[in-house]
């Protein structure tokens, strides 16, 4: 299974920028617009979402970044330093 990993930039609540991934499985994933509406619904408070990056991941990749993400909690919009 193959999986499509989108890299989101926008405007958080204090107008700092701030990243975001998200995955879904390729074969039903959304074009980049239906994907930045999906991140303005899971993420109210951020504007100016943008899509940064779209990527095809293999399942092992995607594991990976999902373990990765577990383990340094970095789900949803995280401040860029």
């Amino acid at each position: 299974m193959q999986y499509l990993q989108f890299q989101f930039i926008g405007k958080g609540p204090d107008g700092l920028n701030y990243r975001c991934t998200m995955f879904y499985e390729l074969a039903a994933a959304p074009d980049g617009a239906g994907a930045i509406a999906n991140a303005e619904r899971a993420y109210p408070g951020f504007s100016d979402i943008r899509v940064a990056s779209a990527t095809t991941i293999s399942e092992d990749r995607y594991a990976s970044q999902v373990r990765m993400l577990c383990d340094s909690d970095a789900w949803g919009f995280q401040l860029i330093s």
